[in-house]
Formats: structure tokens, C-alpha cells, sequence
């Protein structure tokens, strides 16, 4: 080989070495509470984001899981994505979670969701993630990120004799009453191009450890309470009205946040008075 030849090749590899090592890239993991599991039991299933150093605003994930499991819910307690373009929801055969976090997130081991299934087969079983999903980057252009997958493997075992399935106790199987108001939370105003066509809108995020979120609702200036779903297109596009949310748990508690805090709204009864 001569040295031109040679010359190229390295060259070549320096360039391909370059942009690997400024690779965009993001890592969706899966942990589990236990891959050996029986007939009967049920376990959580907990989805993790690594921006792997860059800055996330966006995810759009299909997860894939076996017929051996029954899913019954999904948590978004403790997540890191704030503002659910569609509630996460699941059919016979995925689980489907799509968000993102106004202004973009940075970070390793940030919590998505928490799924809880139940074993309902004997077998071994995977979870995959789907071709179609994407995270994207906060640059400004919604860059889609390189997507990386930690697969999991789990087994169900049959159920032994006299043996009692793992069964969680959640808040709808606990018969004590909740008196307890759901968590504080924050409101948060934005605008995005991709969502009600660049309009302001409120998100907010709330969760409740005693019988869980039944629904929001909202108030804008004088207006009346309706029922509000996160994102919400606001009405006064001035931004000048006070916003009131209103979780409202499973057992009629409820916690109200106003937005903005009395500092501002002070200060806009001060300029209503020099008007």
C-alpha cells in the first residue's frame, strides 16, 4: 500500500472517529423488580431517560412487552416529563408515552414512568422498544437524537402450590379513608410551535399517595371552574388573568395553585392604578 493510499485511510478514520465522538445521543433503560417471576405476581416496570449530556425536550416512545403480561396502570409519579402531549396509555401489545419539558432536561437515570403489570403465562418474555420512537433535542430545530435501547428479559415461572401471588397493595384495594390533599405542584406557562400552533398554554402535574388524581380544573380571571387536561390552550393570550388550578384526588380532596404568585400579581394591581 502506498502512502498516499494510507494517507487517505487515516484521514478517514480521524473524520469518522471525529463525528463519533460528538455523537447526539439519548438512552432509554428499563428496570424491572424482579426478571424471575411467577403466574399471578405483579411487578413494576420503571422507564429511565440518559440524555447522555444533551439536552432533551421531547419524547415520543412506543414500548413493547409480551402476551405473558397483563398491564394495569401507569404512574407518572416522580417523572421527569411535565407536559404529557397525550396521557400515556397501552394496548394488548405496547405502551405508548409522549411529553416533553419546557425549556429541556440534562441529566442520567431521569424517571419517564412506572408500569405495573401481572404475570399471566409461563415463559420467557422481552421488552423492546418500538422503530418509531424518538427523543429530540432542545436545539431550537427538534433534532431527533441517536436512540439507544437496554432490552430486558424477564421469566414467568409457574405458580407453585399453596404459593400466594405478589400482589401490591395499591390506594384502590385500601379501604381506609384518604383525608390527605394531593401534592403541591407548580404552574407552568409556555409556547411551542408544535403545540396549539405556537399559542400560550398552561401544564402543570400533580400526584396524590392516598387514592390518586381523579382530574384538574381550571379557572381563568372571573371565569367559572371546568375540567382541564394538561397541556390547556390558555383563553387570554395577554396573559393577564390569574390562573387557578385545582387537583382534585379520588376521594374529593383537592389542593388549588394561583398563578402568578403575589409578588406579580401585586405589582399588577400597582400598574392598574397609575393606568
Amino acid at each position: 500500500m502506498d502512502w498516499i493510499a494510507m494517507k487517505k485511510i487515516i484521514i478517514l478514520a480521524i473524520f469518522i472517529l471525529g463525528l463519533s465522538g460528538h455523537a447526539q445521543a439519548a438512552q432509554i433503560s428499563l428496570e424491572v423488580s424482579n426478571t424471575k417471576i411467577s403466574v399471578g405476581d405483579e411487578f413494576l416496570i420503571k422507564i429511565f431517560l440518559d440524555t447522555e449530556n444533551e439536552e432533551i425536550n421531547a419524547i415520543d416512545l412506543g414500548i413493547l412487552y409480551p402476551a405473558l403480561l397483563n398491564l394495569q396502570k401507569i404512574s407518572k409519579s416522580e417523572s421527569g416529563i411535565k407536559l404529557w402531549v397525550n396521557e400515556p396509555n397501552f394496548t394488548k401489545e405496547a405502551i405508548f408515552l409522549g411529553g416533553g419539558v419546557p425549556g429541556g432536561i440534562k441529566g442520567q437515570h431521569i424517571l419517564i414512568a412506572t408500569i405495573q403489570a401481572q404475570a399471566n403465562a409461563v415463559g420467557d418474555g422481552a421488552l423492546g422498544l418500538s422503530p418509531a420512537s424518538r427523543v429530540l433535542l432542545n436545539d431550537g430545530q427538534g433534532t431527533e437524537a441517536q436512540l439507544t435501547f437496554n432490552n430486558i428479559v424477564f421469566t414467568v415461572l409457574p405458580q407453585k402450590k399453596n404459593q400466594k401471588p405478589e400482589i401490591f397493595e395499591t390506594p384502590s384495594r385500601i379501604l381506609t379513608k384518604d383525608y390527605s390533599k394531593p401534592r403541591s405542584f407548580e404552574i407552568t406557562i409556555s409556547n411551542d410551535a408544535d403545540i396549539f400552533g405556537g399559542k400560550s398554554f398552561v401544564s402543570f402535574f400533580t400526584n396524590d399517595l392516598g387514592s390518586g388524581i381523579d382530574h384538574y380544573e381550571i379557572k381563568e380571571g372571573d371565569g367559572d371552574y371546568k375540567i382541564a387536561r394538561s397541556p390547556y390552550l390558555l383563553s387570554d393570550q395577554e396573559l393577564h388573568s390569574v390562573i387557578k388550578i385545582k387537583a382534585v384526588d379520588g376521594s374529593g380532596n383537592h389542593r388549588v395553585v394561583t398563578y402568578p404568585g403575589v409578588f406579580k400579581r401585586l405589582m399588577w394591581w400597582i400598574s392598574s392604578i397609575f393606568k
